[in-house]
């Protein structure tokens, strides 16, 4: 089951990708979903892991995300 949620996370991540890189506000969508994901799959693989920067990172890139569908929000007005 998480081999599937990683591979299909993964596609997110690299339409999210695309997206951006075309411009496209959607893309930020996508990268906000799909970073939140990953950071919650790192959290609660924590005690397996034992490493809970995985989930500190994805968390920041959260942060990044939101801020770009912001900034982006703004420079189109």
């Amino acid at each position: 089951m998480y081999k599937i949620l990683m591979y299909l996370l993964m596609v997110v991540c690299l339409i999210g990708q695309v997206l951006v890189t075309k411009h496209k506000r959607a893309g930020y969508m996508l990268w906000i979903v799909a970073d939140s994901a990953w950071a919650v799959f790192n959290f609660s693989q924590y005690k397996i892991t034992g490493a809970i920067e995985q989930g500190i990172l994805w968390s920041v890139f959260t942060i990044i995300s939101l801020w770009g569908f912001i900034v982006y929000k703004k420079d189109n007005k």
